[in-house]
């Protein structure tokens, strides 16, 4: 597996009701720090155990604008003025963003979420022009906590951007995504379906699914909508659910 490329880094404070795209992100590196303990006996190692006790992920983004620093710092913005203020604090809440993977020449699109982070401001640097253009990154060291429950990060492996972005959307409520999880049985030769896995897609989308080969059955949430595929084409118009649907060749 080689691993590149880092895209749409989300963030929702838990007071807010609504999450944003941090801008474009260049990179998100993590270093998780561990609680760790040993004990010998009779001269050699008996036990040793690791935990996970916070973590740190130190990100670059091409941009973030006045109001979105506000949601991530705490800082204050009145008649375009951005005040950064000593007793300023940071709220908490949850990040997200997904890599580009490649296996065996296929790409995936994994999406990486933690649960619980709050933000510090990074440093922040400044160069006159010479003539070599240096574009300098705006960076945030979030530290990340575990949620009540334990857990400390979700990850989720896709076969399309979309879906790795719709998922991040519905954790960092971006907006009302449905999930739809197409599974294929009985493709033999030719048969093909260009939509296999999870998906997420926006509520009042269309999910278009292409099928190769002749289908014997296709059901949708348990209902047979064989008769619905059209010249090789299913269709779900205006989303508005989770959907799960089966093809049978």
């Amino acid at each position: 597996m080689a691993e590149f490329g880092a895209n749409y880094p989300v963030f929702k404070a838990e007071a807010d009701s609504a999450g944003i795209v941090l801008g474009k992100l260049v990179t998100a590196n993590l270093t998780v720090n561990l609680a760790s303990g040993e004990m010998y006996a009779d001269d050699s190692l008996a036990e040793q155990l690791s935990e996970f006790s916070s973590g740190s992920l130190a990100m670059e983004t091409d941009d973030l604008t006045d109001d979105k620093a506000a949601k991530i710092y705490g800082c204050s913005v009145a008649d375009g003025v951005v005040t950064y203020n000593a007793g300023d604090t940071a709220p908490r809440g949850s990040l997200g963003y997904y890599k580009v993977l490649m296996r065996n020449g296929v790409k995936y699109y994994k999406a990486y979420y933690y649960p619980r982070v709050r933000a510090a401001l990074g440093n922040d640097n400044a160069q006159t022009r010479n003539n070599a253009i240096t574009f300098q990154a705006v960076s945030t060291t979030f530290t990340i906590f575990a949620d009540d429950d334990g857990d400390w990060r979700e990850t989720k492996t896709f076969s399309t951007a979309e879906a790795a972005k719709g998922w991040l959307a519905t954790k960092c409520s971006l907006g009302i995504y449905h999930a739809v999880a197409v599974s294929v049985q009985g493709a033999e030769g030719t048969d093909d379906v260009d939509k296999i896995g999870e998906f997420y897609v926006a509520d009042g989308s269309d999910f278009v699914m292409n099928i190769t080969g002749t289908v014997s059955k296709l059901y949708d949430n348990g209902t047979d909508k064989t008769a619905s595929i059209s010249t090789g084409v299913y269709t779900i118009a205006s989303i508005a659910e989770d959907h799960t649907v089966a093809v049978i060749f």
